[in-house]
Formats: structure tokens, sequence, C-alpha cells
């Protein structure tokens, strides 16, 4: 895992949801790995720290929302839109770090 964070903005051809999201289902940062993911109870797009094992896949783990401790799947933007399903589009970059 070497992935940079890179957020951009995302938006839903179809219902027109929009998060700011990393295109990966990771990022790595000093701290340790957070995992981007999709919790239904919530409704929205959650980070969940992952760990500090850098050489960890995401998408293996048993992760929960730290909101409400529901069980999360990963998610990424090509994966489409979690509300209705739809396509997401590249609206910008936001932030690299």
């Amino acid at each position: 895992m070497n992935n940079m964070a890179v957020l951009r903005e995302f938006k839903c051809k179809q219902c027109g949801y929009a998060v700011v999201a990393s295109t990966t289902p990771y990022t790595v940062l000093l701290s340790g790995v957070d995992a981007q993911c999709y919790c239904g109870k919530c409704d929205k797009i959650v980070k969940v720290t992952a760990g500090e094992n850098y050489q960890i896949d995401v998408t293996r783990l048993n992760l929960s929302c730290e909101t409400c401790g529901t069980p999360v799947k990963v998610w990424t933007p090509d994966m489409g839109c979690p509300k209705c399903g739809g396509g997401m589009k590249m609206v910008e970059s936001i932030i690299h770090f």
C-alpha cells in the first residue's frame, strides 16, 4: 500500500447525492489506515479506522461504523451511488496530502 490520500468530490448522475471521497477504499496516513465505507443506518459514507498495519487488506476486515456500530462495507465511487445505485461522476479534486 503506497497510496497517498487524494480526496475528490463525486456526484451521482441520477439522484445528485454528493460526497467527498477517495477513489480507493482506503487512505494511508501517518496515523494508520482509514477505510472508506457506506453505513446504511447513518445513510452516508463514513471513515472507519482500520488500524496501523499498512499492509492490511481493508476489503477483508469486519468493520463497523464508528458512529452507530452498524457493520459497514468498504465503498468506492466506481461501485455506484450508495443511495440509488446510479453512476458517480467526479466533479473536482479537493485535497492532496
